[in-house]
Formats: structure tokens, C-alpha cells, sequence
């Protein structure tokens, strides 16, 4: 009877360390690089794109961004400025001149996303490790580039 007890909790413990070494060198390497463990240094956006067009939200810093196939709108907490009422008051940034233009007045984005909705564009994720200063619009652009989420046809 002793014997079999015994049997039981060196399995049971044996068990458990066996566990915590896969997790270790196997689950943690993978969860960590899917953004599911260690989130803070990790990108993480959804998007949806159609033809050139595209709509990012940026779980980091909560802004949306919508690329229409010639400038980028962002959406973000612009403070004093009014619209109309089908309106929201965004921050317009030339692709070309690789520069925040102004403040203007946009579609809001629930009309952005209405649309990507009639178009059939599904959400996508994106989780990334990549270094991105959240803070400098022009390094989220230009990586949002790279990896094709927005299309800049010269």
C-alpha cells in the first residue's frame, strides 16, 4: 500500500516538472512571440484592408488610422476643434511629403468601418516585437508600410 502511494507521488512530482520544463522551453518561446505573455514591448494592431485602402486600430496608444489610397487620417484625441455632426475632427498626414498636414474633418470611423463592412473586408491581427517608438507617428507609418498594411503607390 506504501509502495503504491509512494509510486503515485514521485509520478505526480515527476509530472510537474516534466511540465514546467516544456513550458519553459517550448509554450513560453511560442506564447511569448504571439504578444500572449510579455505584452509590453509587443505591437498590436487590427486592421482591415480593401484594393489600397485601410483602417488600423493601434491597441498600444488606442488612435485609429485610415489610409485611403492617398492620405492617412488619424484619429486621435484632437482637442478644440469642432465638425459637423457626420464628422470627426482628425489629423491628416501626406504620404508624400512624409508630414501631418493639418487638422481636418473626416468621416467618423463607424462610417470607415461601415464601409469596409458592404466591401466584405475581414479583421485581421497583427502581433509584432518589432522596436516601435509609439510616440513618433512617422515610425508607425512607415512600419505599417512594411509589412503591407497600408499600399503606397508611387
Amino acid at each position: 500500500m506504501n509502495y503504491n502511494l509512494a509510486m503515485r507521488i514521485i509520478i505526480i512530482i515527476f509530472g510537474i516538472i516534466w511540465g514546467f520544463i516544456l513550458y519553459y522551453l517550448l509554450f513560453k518561446k511560442i506564447l511569448r512571440k504571439f504578444c500572449f505573455i510579455d505584452t509590453d514591448d509587443c505591437f498590436q494592431l487590427k486592421y482591415r484592408k480593401y484594393g489600397t485602402s485601410a483602417i488600423v486600430k493601434l491597441f498600444n496608444t488606442g488612435a485609429w488610422m485610415w489610409y485611403d489610397g492617398e492620405n492617412i487620417f488619424i484619429y486621435e484625441n484632437v482637442t478644440g476643434k469642432k465638425c459637423d455632426e457626420n464628422y470627426s475632427p482628425v489629423y491628416e498626414y501626406s504620404v508624400t511629403s512624409k508630414k501631418v498636414i493639418g487638422f481636418t474633418c473626416g468621416p467618423t470611423i463607424e462610417q470607415v468601418e461601415k464601409y469596409y463592412d458592404q466591401k466584405g473586408a475581414e479583421e485581421q491581427y497583427l502581433f509584432s516585437r518589432d522596436k516601435i517608438d509609439y510616440s513618433d507617428i512617422d515610425n508607425i507609418i512607415e512600419f505599417l508600410i512594411n509589412k503591407d498594411i497600408f499600399t503606397i503607390e508611387n
